[in-house]
């Protein structure tokens, strides 16, 4: 028998904006089929029994090789477009050992990482979910975004 109940569950996913002592922004581009060529910060879907802040570390620490101590939560996105619905959790952490260790890397959802300059990141092509932590980011977070993609 089919579970109708669980078919209109949402996912949750959770962005990590990483930050060096420069204000420069971690960011790789992605070469699976969501988000291909767009740039993005580390993050992931919220496994069972996982607390917020251990996606984060997890999920950073599959892309990217880095470990996070210290992280602050930044607010809810409400991402929508053509094929999906989910809600993105923001996240932000603060760092000084800022090379990426390629040789820990389990994941690759990322062709590269590149460290960026704040005031330069509107210079990348972002995607939805990078788009959303940092308008989270821009705006002292604790917003509830809904980012709306559909075609009118």
């Amino acid at each position: 028998m089919e579970n109708k109940l669980f078919r209109r569950i949402i996912p949750v996913g959770v962005g990590v904006l990483i930050m060096d002592e420069e204000k420069n922004v971690l960011l790789g581009k992605r070469i699976i089929e969501d988000g291909f060529g767009l740039w993005s910060t580390p993050g992931g879907f919220l496994e069972p029994n996982e607390s917020i802040f251990e996606c984060a570390r997890r999920e950073t620490f599959e892309e990217t090789g880095l470990t996070l101590d210290k992280i602050e939560y930044l607010g809810i996105s409400h991402i929508v477009d053509k094929e999906s619905v989910y809600f993105d959790i923001g996240c932000i952490s603060y760092i000084k050992n800022t090379e990426v260790n390629s040789v820990n890397i389990k994941d690759y959802e990322v062709h590269k990482w590149v460290w960026v300059p704040l005031d330069d990141i509107g210079r990348y092509q972002l995607w939805k979910p990078c788009k959303a932590l940092l308008e989270l980011y821009q705006s002292g977070g604790m917003v509830i975004e809904d980012i709306d993609n559909h075609e009118k």
